[in-house]
């Protein structure tokens, strides 16, 4: 089954789960000097990304180092939609 909502807005703050594998929360959305179209900068609840909020020189956004990580947004889903909207956790 597909997710219903693969397009729910999503904001600063919120809890996501990357290509169905790493949670973290939202600080940053929007376009970026690396790379074209909509980037999602994401602080990883575990240190299993690549950087602090900072790429090429420039910040996006701040996070401890190797908690961060950048995903286009159709690798990110908000945990409620990718849990069904379940709670727990």
């Amino acid at each position: 089954m597909t997710d219903p909502n693969p397009e729910l807005p999503l904001t600063l703050g919120k809890r996501v789960i990357i290509f169905g594998k790493r949670k973290g929360t939202v600080r940053y959305i929007g376009d970026t000097e690396f790379g074209p179209g909509t980037w999602v900068g994401i602080e990883l609840d575990k240190p299993t990304g690549s950087h602090d909020g900072g790429a090429q020189g420039k910040r996006y956004f701040t996070c401890p180092a190797g908690h961060g990580v950048y995903v286009q947004r159709h690798g990110v889903l908000s945990i409620n939609s990718w849990q069904g909207g379940g709670g727990g956790g």
